[in-house]
């Protein structure tokens, strides 16, 4: 995920429906992207985090930001094709949801 430094356009956050970017707001509240581009306050992805490791809108997977080593590689090679997603597990997930609120 990554943390977005510009205002968006005056829109509201999928999850509490607050404008993201009010108009004379002084400080606009800190943003935050999921990997398929969906925005949200990130307090409200940080909580929705403690609860899945997805997307809230549209549900789709956040990824574990490391792979962890596979303990035994040598039983079947490594392919180009092979799909290196890693999904987070609960306690995963509540932890990324925490360093992410703090």
């Amino acid at each position: 995920m990554r943390r977005l430094r510009t205002p968006s356009p005056v829109r509201p956050c999928p999850v509490c429906l607050r404008d993201m970017d009010p108009p004379g707001a002084v400080s606009a509240p800190e943003l935050m992207a999921t990997p398929c581009g969906h925005v949200f306050c990130s307090s409200c992805l940080s909580t929705s985090l403690q609860f899945a490791a997805q997307c809230p809108l549209c549900r789709c997977p956040i990824l574990d930001p490391h792979t962890p080593e596979e303990e035994d590689d040598s039983e079947q090679p490594k392919s180009d094709n092979e799909d290196p997603t890693v999904y987070l597990d609960a306690s995963d997930a509540q932890a990324l949801g925490s360093s992410l609120a703090q």
